[in-house]
């Protein structure tokens, strides 16, 4: 169990790193399309920033805007709009399927973690929500694995002898007592009387 806790963990760190990876040249791309000033270190923060769930894109944004607002207000509206979008992105297509190719969680249960953690915890919650609810889906998978084997083994385990089809009871087959009746309602029909043929000969009268 917790060799599979462990390699959980270990994907959904390998799993922050892509998403680092992605924001960071998705960032980066945008930000050298606008023509801004240090591009690539704003690109590099972002990337670094994305580890902090929910407003770790925004600071990291935010940093972005305002070097863009330095130069003009046009670059910094163009700097806002990525962000949101992007931030958009991530939060219903990028995390949701990074996490479950790295930690085998479904994209729905990897959102309502991070939902349900923010909520207990805050950003340290939404940070943490996914590899303990790994460690949680494997505990109990594990667990019913364990019941699911206890019940076959005393399944195999057990003296059941065969019933015969008496037992059965099927609500189909009639009682005794039914047949009976069917029986004594059941007489045979009386035999039709054979048929005579009278030919015209046979009945006229001899001369």
């Amino acid at each position: 169990i917790w060799d599979e806790i462990e390699f959980r963990i270990g994907g959904w760190t390998r799993g922050q790193l892509v998403l680092m990876v992605i924001i960071g040249v998705c960032s980066g791309v945008a930000y050298w399309f606008f023509d801004l000033r240090f591009w690539l270190a704003l690109a590099i923060w972002a990337g670094v920033t994305e580890a902090i769930p929910f407003i770790g894109p925004f600071i990291g944004g935010g940093t972005a805007a305002l070097f863009a607002l330095a130069e003009s207000p046009e670059k910094a509206l163009w700097v806002i709009l990525f962000v949101v979008i992007l931030q958009q992105l991530e939060g219903a297509v990028l995390v949701p399927r990074v996490m479950k190719n790295a930690v085998g969680m479904s994209p729905l249960t990897v959102i309502l973690a991070v939902l349900i953690g923010n909520a207990l915890a805050g950003p340290l919650g939404s940070l943490l929500a996914i590899p303990i609810g790994a460690a949680c889906q494997v505990l109990v998978s594990n667990l019913l694995r364990s019941r699911d084997d206890r019940l076959a083994t005393e399944l195999s385990t057990m003296d059941i002898a065969p019933l015969s089809p008496s037992q059965f009871g099927s609500p189909f087959a009639p009682s005794d007592g039914s047949l009976a009746r069917i029986r004594r309602g059941m007489k045979p029909s009386p035999k039709p009387a054979p048929r005579q043929d009278v030919s015209p000969e046979a009945g006229a009268p001899r001369s």
